[in-house]
């Protein structure tokens, strides 16, 4: 698994979805006390009202249980045991009612027309998943790391609908996600991809409902945006063999020196002052790589340009760099550390 597959953009030709039936929204929620009203009241207010909403609540030690249990319109459904996201949603699916089942998040909160929209285009032949486009971090704070992420988050919705980006799905038929043996248990990280893979692999498509933003709880602050990054690298190293081939000896050394010749950039400046001008190009290499080793960071800068957000723009290299650094040092621990039973 190179890359996300690319859903189907359907034209203006194309008919809305008729559908008028049930709806299962099913949230798994471990520890989410905090943010689940918000969520839940989002889903309330949509303006497709034939839904049935449910959590599955994954062994939460708050007060999860207490908070839904008070809510009108909110079935509850408990897990004794945590089993992590696919577990829980899988659980989620077992009891729903509805053709269509749609996955939300315990930590977001959704525009009122998100599921009208992500309905749209799923009776086309051969559509067994949707997805709307548009995200955005869910918090009070407007700093540089907000902006820079949101400007990630915009520059891949306009790469997936220009036909360059692929994209995974979070509304399925039943019996399309019943058919696909529905979420991989063992699959720990990128559950909802590796499901969106064997609908490919299968023949059958995905699709985009319409842009619809949902607000999640992504880091607003420096710490928590490094301890993400280091999570991302250290889970995609444990779990990479599902995805690629396991990492070879000689993969194992490379990473560590590129990490650290990276790690070195600000030194650059000052070996390039005092020792030679020639360390200005390994300076001047590092952003460049940074900026330029994916389409969606370099249409990120080039949106904060465009917005003529100074800051935003100066602080995307360095953000990029220490979140590489951050899912580096991840990758590299995941070499030589894995959870018991993996």
């Amino acid at each position: 698994m190179t890359s996300l597959p690319k859903p189907l953009i359907p034209g203006p030709e194309v008919e809305v979805n008729p559908f008028q039936g049930l709806v299962s929204v099913i949230i798994a929620s471990f520890n989410c006390a905090s943010t689940l009203p918000r969520s839940i009241e989002s889903l309330k207010s949509q303006s497709y009202k034939n839904l049935e909403i449910i959590v599955c609540d994954d062994a939460s030690t708050d007060e999860t249980k207490s908070l839904v249990q008070a809510m009108d319109g909110v079935v509850y459904h408990r897990r004794e045991v945590n089993g992590g996201v696919p577990v829980a949603r899988n659980s989620g699916a077992k009891i729903a009612k509805g053709e269509i089942l749609l996955f939300g998040e315990a930590d977001g909160y959704y525009d009122s027309d998100y599921i009208e929209k992500i309905l749209r285009y799923l009776h086309i032949p051969g559509v067994m998943g949707s997805i709307n486009l548009g995200r955005k971090v869910w918090t009070d704070k407007d700093n540089v790391l907000v902006r820079h992420l949101n400007d990630l988050y915009e520059a891949a919705c306009q790469l997936v609908l220009k036909g360059e980006r692929g994209t995974g799905a979070w509304a399925f038929w039943r019996e399309d996600f019943e058919k696909m043996g529905r979420y991989d248990e063992d699959c720990r990280i990128g559950a909802d991809l590796d499901l969106v893979y064997r609908i490919f692999k299968s023949g059958g498509k995905t699709t985009i409902g319409d842009r619809s933003i949902l607000y999640h709880k992504d880091p607003d602050n420096i710490r928590a945006y490094l301890r993400r990054a280091y999570r991302g690298g250290y889970n995609s190293g444990v779990y990479r063999s599902r995805w690629h081939d396991a990492h070879g000896r000689l993969k194992r050394l490379l990473y560590p020196a590129k990490y650290t010749l990276m790690a070195l950039w600000p030194a650059y400046l000052l070996m390039g002052i005092v020792l030679h001008p020639v360390f200005i190009l390994p300076l001047s290499f590092v952003p460049a790589y940074l900026l330029g080793e994916d389409a969606t960071t370099f249409l990120a800068w080039r949106i904060g340009m465009r917005r003529g957000d100074l800051p935003t723009v100066i602080a995307t290299p360095i953000l990029l760099w220490l979140r590489r650094l951050a899912m580096g040092y991840g990758r590299i621990h995941s070499f030589y550390h894995s959870p018991k039973g993996k």
